[in-house]
């Protein structure tokens, strides 16, 4: 993070779009001074600041509708029992957007 707000100009902002493990790096450590200076911004966000309870409704007529295409963005199809061979090609580099179909 820190590195971001290093590389972004000035009067830049620097989005927050994704978590890491928490063990990991349990804290984030800016200089404040340095951010004031440059009028740097540190925004977070999380599912792009949507509004679950309108925007997805939204999003599953676009689809039902086929305005929204999104069976062209899956790479694999797993049923359940296969979910563990799902988690070991996304690891593998094999599956970046399998989906688990469920019997109907």
């Amino acid at each position: 993070m820190a590195q971001a707000v290093d590389a972004v100009s000035k009067a830049g902002t620097v989005v927050l779009t994704g978590m890491s493990d928490p063990t990991e790096v349990p804290t984030i450590q800016l200089n404040g001074t340095f951010m004031a200076v440059y009028a740097k911004r540190l925004l977070t966000t999380l599912y792009g600041h949507c509004n679950p309870h309108v925007d997805i409704p939204k999003l599953a007529k676009l689809y039902r509708d086929g305005q929204l295409k999104l069976d062209e963005l899956i790479t694999a199809r797993y049923e359940l029992a296969d979910v563990n061979k799902g988690y070991r090609d996304l690891l593998a580099g094999a599956n970046l957007r399998g989906i688990i179909e469920f019997e109907h």
